[in-house]
C-alpha cells in the first residue's frame, strides 16, 4: 500500500492503464462513488486537516488535490489507503490560502468524479500560540478561534 506517501502526477498516471482509462472514463466514474469534503481545519503549527465522507465501498486509495490561491491549478497532493476519512496537510505557507478536492480511485476501475471543493484561508504565521479557522461558506467567512495562550 501507498499509504500518506505523495505521488506525483506521473506516478499516478503509471498506477493504471492510461489507455483504459481514457476510453472508458465516462463509465468508471460511475462505478465509484466520489467522496464528500466535510470539513477544512488549520491547527496551529501542526498543518491542515481535510475530512470528508466515504461514498465507496470500492476504493484503493483517494487521491488529495491541492491549489494553491486563487489561480492556481490542481495538484495532487497526497495519495491515501482506503476507508480513511482525513488527512492531515503538513505542506502550508503561513498567510496564504488553499482549495481542496478529492477523488476515490480503484486501480482496475478508474477514479471517481472529483468531490466538492473547500477553501481555507491561513491567518496565522504558525508562531502565535491561537488556534484561529477562516472557512468560505458561500459569500462569507466562518472565523471560529481559541484563546490565546
Amino acid at each position: 500500500m501507498l499509504g500518506n506517501k505523495v505521488l506525483s502526477d506521473i506516478e499516478i498516471k503509471n498506477l493504471y492503464d492510461s489507455q483504459l482509462y481514457e476510453n472508458s472514463e465516462k463509465v468508471f466514474n460511475r462505478l465509484i462513488n466520489a467522496p464528500i469534503l466535510t470539513n477544512l481545519s488549520f491547527i496551529n503549527g501542526v498543518g491542515i486537516n481535510i475530512s470528508w465522507t466515504d461514498r465507496s465501498d470500492n476504493e484503493e486509495y483517494f487521491i488529495i488535490y491541492k491549489m494553491f490561491g486563487q489561480n492556481g491549478s490542481w495538484q495532487a497532493a497526497a495519495f491515501i489507503e482506503p476507508n480513511k476519512n482525513s488527512f492531515l496537510d503538513r505542506n502550508y505557507i503561513p498567510f496564504a490560502s488553499y482549495n481542496y478536492s478529492i477523488k476515490a480511485l480503484n486501480i482496475s476501475l478508474g477514479y471517481s468524479n472529483l468531490s466538492n471543493s473547500k477553501k481555507i484561508i491561513i491567518l496565522i504565521s504558525g508562531e502565535e500560540e491561537i488556534n484561529l479557522n477562516a472557512h468560505l461558506i458561500g459569500r462569507s467567512i466562518n472565523l471560529t478561534w481559541g484563546g490565546i495562550r
